[in-house]
C-alpha cells in the first residue's frame, strides 16, 4: 500500500469535516428564523437532493479519478468553452470558501472581543482588526497547505472527530437539560407550515452550502488508495452524518428558545447566544472553542482543494503556465498563493454571511450540472470502461441529478440568478479575450445552452416575484425545463471520436501522476 495515499477512512472524514465548518455555526438558526419547526423538513429535503446529485458523482469519479474534481469530465465529453465556464465557477465557489470560514471564525470570535467586527446597519463586517486577523489566518492556512497532501488530510482527520462529536454533545446537552415542550408548541404556533418558506430557506438560509463540502473527496480522487470504494462511501457518509447533526441542531433551537427573536441581540454568533442562556459554563467554552477549531479545520481542507481545482484549469487550458508549478511535496503552490490573494480581496468588505453563502450556493449547484450530464454521456459514449460503481439506472439518475441541481439553483432566489447570469457572461467574455478573440459568435453559440437555462430559470423567478405565475407551479415549471435543457446539453456533446480522445488524453495524465 502507499502510504503516500489517502484512505477510505481519509476521505469520509475529509469529506464530513468539510461539511461540518461554518454551516453548523449558522445554517441550523437561520432555517429555524425562516422555516420554524418545519426547517427539519428543510434538512431532509436537502440531503435527499443532494444525495441524487451524488451518486451521479460517485460513478462518474469512478471512470477517471482526475484532478481538480468532476467539473473536468466537462471538458471530455462538451466543448471547451463550456468546460471552462464549469471549471471558473468551480474555482470561483471555492476562492470564497476560504474568507467565507474564516469571516465566521472572527465573527464568533467578535462575540467576546467586539472589536474584530462592526455593524453597518444589520450587517455583520469585519472591522479593520478583523481584517488583519484574517489576513494573518488566510496566509498561515496558504503556507501550511504547501507541505505534503497527506499531512494537511491527517490534521483534518484529528480535527474532523472533535467536530463530528462536539456539536452532537451540545445539541444533546441543551435538548435534554434545557429543552422545554412548550417552546416547541410556541414555536409550532408561531410560525405556520409553508412549503415556500422550507424550500426558500434551503438555499437562502446556508442549508444547501452546508452539504457542500462532500464534493472535496472527489477533487483529491486520484490520491485514494481505492478511489472506487472511497467515492461512494465517502459522498453517502458526509451527507448521512452532517445531516443527522444538523437535523439535531435545528431541534436544539426550536426545544431551547420560543422564537427566533429571542436571540436577535446575538445574531453574531448565534449558537453561542443560544448555550448562554442555558447558564452551562462548561458547554459555552467548549462551544467556544469549536466555533475556532471548526471553522478553521474546513477552511485548511478547502485551501488545499481550491488550488488544485485552479491547478486542474491550468492543466486543461494552460498547460506549460505557472499554474500547473508543483513543488517538492507535491503542492501546487503557484496556485495556493494566488488563490489565497483572491480570497482576500472578499473580505474588502464582505457581506453578511447568509447572504454571501446563498449566493455561494447557487454558483456552486450550478457546477454540480456537470454531474448528471457526465454520467449520461459516458454511459452512452463510453459504457465499456470498468468502473465498479455503477449506478442501475443511470438515465434515470443522471435527469433527476439535473433537475435537483435545477431546483436548489432556482430556490436560490431572483437576485442570485441575477448576478450568476452576470458571472457566466463575465467568464465567456474573459475566454473569448484570452482564447477567441475572432470568434465572437462562435464561442457564445458554443455556450447558449447553458445561458438559455440561466436566463430560463431567471425569467420563471421574475414571473413568481411579480406574482403572475404561483407556487407551486413555478417549480413545476423548473422542472419541465430541467428536462428539456439536459436533453440538449446532452445533445451538445462531442462526437463519439472526440469524447474518445479526450478520454484517453486525460487517463494519460492521471497516470504520469500517479
Amino acid at each position: 500500500m502507499n502510504s503516500k495515499k489517502l484512505s477510505i477512512l481519509n476521505l469520509v472524514l475529509l469529506s464530513t469535516g468539510s461539511v461540518l465548518g461554518a454551516g453548523w455555526l449558522f445554517s441550523p438558526y437561520y432555517g429555524y428564523q425562516t422555516a420554524g419547526i418545519w426547517v427539519i423538513l428543510s434538512w431532509i429535503i436537502a440531503i435527499i437532493l443532494t444525495g441524487c446529485i451524488a451518486l451521479t458523482f460517485a460513478e462518474v469519479i469512478c471512470i477517471l479519478p482526475v484532478v481538480g474534481g468532476v467539473a473536468r469530465f466537462i471538458g471530455i465529453s462538451n466543448n471547451r468553452t463550456l468546460a471552462f465556464i464549469f471549471l471558473s465557477l468551480g474555482w470561483l465557489s471555492y476562492v470564497v470558501y476560504l474568507p467565507v470560514e474564516v469571516q465566521s471564525l472572527i465573527q464568533y470570535l467578535g462575540f467576546f472581543k467586539p472589536s474584530l467586527i462592526k455593524v453597518a446597519g444589520d450587517q455583520y463586517q469585519l472591522s479593520s482588526q478583523g481584517l488583519i486577523l484574517a489576513s494573518i489566518i488566510i496566509l498561515l492556512l496558504t503556507l501550511f497547505n504547501c507541505l505534503m497532501l497527506k499531512k494537511i488530510v491527517i490534521a483534518n482527520s484529528i480535527v474532523s472527530v472533535w467536530k463530528i462529536i462536539v456539536p452532537i454533545f451540545v445539541a444533546l446537552v441543551i435538548i435534554c437539560f434545557y429543552g422545554k415542550w412548550h417552546n416547541f408548541q410556541l414555536n409550532y404556533i408561531n410560525i405556520k407550515f409553508s412549503l415556500s418558506n422550507v424550500l426558500y430557506a434551503i438555499i437562502n438560509s446556508g442549508i444547501a452550502f452546508a452539504f457542500t463540502g462532500f464534493q472535496n473527496s472527489l477533487i483529491l480522487a486520484n490520491n485514494s488508495e481505492n478511489p472506487s470504494k472511497a467515492m461512494p462511501y465517502s459522498l453517502l457518509s458526509a451527507l448521512i452524518i452532517c445531516g443527522f447533526i444538523y437535523i439535531l441542531l435545528s431541534i436544539a433551537f426550536i426545544f431551547g428558545i420560543s422564537s427566533p427573536k429571542s436571540l436577535n441581540t446575538s445574531i453574531a454568533a448565534p449558537l453561542l447566544g443560544l448555550v448562554s442562556l442555558t447558564g452551562f459554563h462548561f458547554l459555552y467554552s467548549l462551544l467556544f472553542i469549536d466555533a475556532i477549531i471548526a471553522p478553521l479545520g474546513t477552511a485548511n481542507v478547502f485551501t488545499s482543494i481550491t488550488a488544485r481545482i485552479l491547478y486542474g484549469l491550468g492543466k486543461d487550458y494552460w498547460p506549460k503556465s505557472i499554474l500547473t508549478l508543483v513543488n517538492k511535496f507535491q503542492a501546487p503552490y503557484v496556485a495556493l498563493f494566488i488563490s489565497g490573494f483572491l480570497g482576500l480581496l472578499f473580505l474588502l468588505p464582505m457581506p453578511t454571511w447568509k447572504e454571501l453563502v446563498s449566493f455561494l450556493s447557487s454558483i456552486v449547484v450550478f457546477v454540480y450540472l456537470s454531474g448528471p450530464i457526465s454520467l449520461l454521456i459516458f454511459n452512452k459514449e463510453l459504457p465499456d470502461v470498468p468502473r465498479t460503481f455503477k449506478l442501475k439506472l443511470p438515465i434515470l439518475f443522471g435527469y433527476l441529478g439535473f433537475i435537483c441541481c435545477c431546483l436548489l439553483i432556482y430556490w436560490s432566489g431572483l437576485n442570485n440568478l441575477k448576478f450568476l447570469l452576470i458571472t457566466i457572461v463575465s467568464i465567456i467574455g474573459f475566454y473569448i479575450y484570452v482564447f477567441k478573440r475572432n470568434k465572437i459568435i462562435e464561442t457564445f453559440l458554443e455556450a447558449y445552452d447553458i445561458l438559455l437555462l440561466s436566463l430560463t430559470l431567471l425569467i420563471i423567478s421574475f414571473l413568481k416575484d411579480i406574482n403572475y405565475i404561483k407556487f407551486p407551479y413555478d417549480n413545476l415549471l423548473i422542472v419541465f425545463f430541467s428536462c428539456i435543457y439536459c436533453f440538449i446539453i446532452y445533445k451538445n456533446r462531442l462526437v463519439s471520436s472526440e469524447i474518445q480522445n479526450n478520454f484517453e488524453l486525460m487517463k494519460k495524465e492521471i497516470q504520469e501522476e500517479l
